[in-house]
């Protein structure tokens, strides 16, 4: 018995640290990949955070700071690291919290009526699962406009 349970607890051992190589393998190449990105657009002012997302404040704007809670009204386009838009809004009005990691970490990073361009890692994006237009683990680039912060 206790060799089954030895066994078992070193299966279980091995399995969760390779779902954590995985992630770290899929973060890894997207940093890199963002990297390349940037270089070979020669673009030297981006900067990132510690999870991964890197952004350019085109302009930093002057109303307020929208918050977790607040909804926001904004324009944006969508990219893939290769230029295809895969979406783009012309005006949404949304909370926050219902929008993807890198949307909620990036955007209160700007005031209403400011431009930010955000390059997000899949793990803040749509991750391994993709969505209709974005292929699974897809390093995604926004350039977004803050119209309005509604507090909520």
């Amino acid at each position: 018995m206790k060799q089954i349970s030895l066994f078992l607890f070193i299966f279980l051992l091995i399995g969760s640290q390779s779902c954590t190589k995985n992630e770290e393998t899929q973060d890894q190449e997207d940093q890199r990949l963002i990297q390349q990105y940037l270089s070979a657009n020669n673009i030297t002012n981006a900067k990132s955070t510690s999870s991964g997302l890197h952004y350019i404040i085109e302009e930093q704007g002057t109303g307020l700071k929208p918050g977790i809670n607040d909804q926001i009204k904004f324009f944006y386009v969508g990219k893939l690291l290769s230029g295809q838009i895969f979406d783009s809004s012309d005006s949404l009005t949304i909370d926050l919290d219902q929008l993807i990691d890198g949307f909620q970490e990036g955007i209160p990073l700007i005031n209403e009526a400011g431009k930010i361009t955000l390059i997000i890692p899949s793990s803040l994006g749509y991750g391994s699962q993709g969505s209709a237009l974005i292929p699974a683990n897809s390093v995604l680039i926004f350039n977004v406009e803050l119209i309005d912060a509604i507090p909520g």
